[in-house]
């Protein structure tokens, strides 16, 4: 649902606190809005995390389709080859 909505963090420490300026300004951001961008990167992680596991199955899958499809051309050559030698071609 669309909105502005706001959260508020007390008490960081020092450290926190300048690393945070230090890292928006060298992505050439305000401090909120490299806040924001990290919230809502962080907000995305497990969405994210769920499609590369899904990404991942399926290309397992798609590894072991061409595998199995490797090894029945290597059968239908042999037959074929045995084929050819019966016919004498």
């Amino acid at each position: 649902m669309p909105g502005n909505y706001s959260i508020q963090v007390r008490n960081i420490d020092e450290y926190t606190f300048n690393k945070l300026n230090e890292m928006a300004e060298k992505a050439g951001m305000t401090r909120e809005g490299y806040l924001r961008k990290m919230l809502s990167n962080y907000a995305l992680s497990e969405e994210i995390k769920r499609v590369e596991d899904k990404y991942t199955t399926l290309v397992k899958n798609l590894v072991e389709y061409i595998q199995m499809q490797g090894e029945i051309i290597e059968q239908n050559t042999v037959v074929l080859e045995e084929l050819k030698e019966m016919l004498n071609v």
